[in-house]
């Protein structure tokens, strides 16, 4: 079959095909390329090294193209080494960016062999890859719990890009997949016994460095603008969520303007939210959150996240204390402990071109002493003393009080809490999103449909993330 019959010069042929047909040709797409002679490359296709855990569910590799003209085809390979079929389960390929809705077919997954294929496409020879530099599609499966850690390449090959008007070379670069060893709980001090029978404590080691997030002490100038204050975290494994609060005295939002916190570091692109920005309180809170479940910030030590400020001018030389608080963080098995550590920010003053000393010091000569002190003789007491006594009447002697009767306690409705736990985890808020778009019914998660009416809505997700940032209601 000639590669131009899949594209526009035959558009309404195409049109006129059935659906076996159709299907037959994206069968052809996907069980072989084909070598043709094509000028130099006029774009590129990556695959995003990823790193994860043993037993990590929805892990995420993006692939992603950057094209100068609009794709009517794009067929592409990724390759590894087989053994890693053993170790993923639930593999899918889902649209990304600005990939046309439809146009993405699929195949050759594990176990068969260590490769899948996948191909953009539309059957009626419009656009299936607009122009432009992002992500296309995601690569997404669970890591079996006995997953060996180690470090997989991914290889990644076009098989056949093409316009309207013919073949085109694309280039490709491809990444690696490691997989790290899931946490085990750390070994607590044990008791030893000597010659003596003296029971002596030895204390196995703790991990140093431990995770931590801390905000950097940081000094600013009056009328600077845009002074960034760096917050860092250092993590031993990924995290899906991440809320922090940084606290201070509410007198520094009277020094400052034009407040915003942005990515940095390693954080993703588009995880980052905030919120509680002064004037209303002396804080802000940083969360790293996403609704597909997906890391929101990879293992490492560094920043995060920035927070910028102007500084307002003619301000006195001041320090106000920074607090860093943890509200909460969680990885793939669940909340994980973080320590924290806050900061100064200090005002620079102006810059002193006068220094004033007293040259007169007004001491006073004389000190008034009182040399009477007027005592009051006489207290006024008064003469008659009313006094009333308020006899309730007869049927006022008694009044019936209901006693509360031993009744259990009904905890407030939390939304999005799909197991009644008393509280919201990623995982609860990823089957809600599928409530949401249908691919669950709403019996999975009925706790998100806060107003019973059958399906759940953006309002009612929003509610469930708050849940899951800031707790359930008590």
């Amino acid at each position: 079959m000639a590669g131009r019959d899949l594209r526009g010069g035959k558009a309404a042929g195409h049109r006129r095909l059935s659906g076996l047909v159709l299907t037959a040709v994206v069968a052809v797409l996907l069980c072989a390329g084909r070598t043709r002679a094509t000028p130099a490359p006029v774009g590129t296709v990556t695959i995003a090294s990823t790193t994860a855990v043993s037993g990590q569910s929805a892990v995420t590799v993006a692939i992603a193209a950057s094209t100068v003209v609009p794709l009517t085809l794009l067929n592409v390979d990724v390759s590894f080494d087989a053994v890693l079929c053993g170790q993923i389960e639930s593999q899918q390929l889902v649209v990304a960016g600005r990939t046309v809705s439809g146009s993405l077919q699929d195949g050759f997954f594990c176990p068969g062999e260590g490769r899948l294929r996948f191909a953009l496409i539309n059957l009626v020879g419009g656009t299936a890859l607009p122009a432009g530099d992002g992500d296309i599609v995601r690569w997404r499966f669970n890591l079996r719990a006995d997953a060996a850690p180690g470090e997989y390449a991914l290889g990644i090959s076009v098989v056949q890009a093409a316009d309207d008007l013919g073949d085109l070379a694309l280039a490709a670069a491809g990444g690696t997949l490691t997989i790290l060893p899931r946490p085990t709980a750390t070994e607590t001090a044990t008791a030893t016994e000597t010659e003596t029978q003296t029971a002596t404590e030895t204390p196995t080691p703790s991990p140093t460095p431990p995770d931590a997030v801390s905000i950097a002490p940081a000094a600013v100038a009056p009328g600077q603008v845009q002074a960034a204050v760096p917050i860092f975290a250092r993590t031993s494994q990924p995290l899906t969520l991440l809320s922090i609060d940084v606290l201070f005295e509410r007198a520094l939002c009277d020094r400052i303007d034009n407040q915003q916190v942005a990515a940095a570091g390693r954080t993703p692109p588009g995880v980052l939210q905030e919120g509680f920005f002064c004037p209303d309180e002396g804080r802000f809170r940083v969360v790293l959150f996403s609704l597909l479940g997906e890391s929101v910030l990879p293992p490492g030590d560094g920043p995060i996240a920035e927070w910028r400020f102007d500084v307002r001018a003619d301000l006195a030389a001041e320090a106000f204390a920074l607090e860093l608080r943890v509200v909460r963080a969680s990885g793939p098995f669940g909340e994980l402990p973080l320590a924290a550590s806050g900061a100064t920010l200090d005002i620079l003053g102006p810059t002193a071109t006068a220094t004033e000393t007293g040259t007169e010091t007004e001491t006073p000569t004389e000190t008034s002493t009182p040399t009477e002190t007027e005592t009051p003789t006489d207290t006024p007491t008064p003469s008659d003393t009313a006094t009333a006594t308020v006899t309730p009447p007869p049927s006022a002697t008694r009044t019936a009080t209901a006693t509360p009767s031993a009744s259990a306690t009904v905890r407030p409705a939390c939304v999005g809490d799909c197991n009644g736990e008393g509280a919201v985890d990623v995982a609860e808020l990823v089957r809600a999103v599928n409530v949401a778009l249908g691919s669950l019914p709403v019996a999975q998660c009925a706790a998100a449909d806060a107003n019973r009416d059958g399906r759940v809505t953006i309002d009612e997700l929003v509610s469930a993330v708050r849940a899951a940032l800031e707790g359930c209601p008590a």
